[in-house]
């Protein structure tokens, strides 16, 4: 994305142990006005039962203003060194 036109949107999806499920997180820009200070809090919802174990992030994709986009995988954020994890703890009945 360009650093000028700001960002106006990102999804990020994460990956189950298996690979299997990708739940995601989707956030906009406020009052869908692009900004160059975007910072993502986004809830992401994992279902009872859900498989346990380490989530990573998949991929994340984020488009500016201009509708430039940038994909980003799973190493780039771990060539980066961010923490791109969360454990889901859970006792399947």
């Amino acid at each position: 994305t360009d650093y000028v036109s700001g960002v106006e949107e990102c999804e990020v999806m994460f990956a189950s142990p298996s690979g299997k499920h990708l739940p995601n997180a989707k956030e906009t820009a406020a009052n869908g006005i692009p900004t160059r200070d975007f910072r993502m809090e986004a809830r992401l919802s994992i279902p009872f039962g859900a498989e346990p174990g380490s989530y990573r992030i998949h991929r994340a994709e984020c488009t500016d203003g201009s509708g430039n986009y940038a994909i980003l995988r799973s190493a780039d954020f771990e060539m980066f060194k961010f923490d791109s994890a969360f454990r889901v703890h859970n006792a399947r009945a």
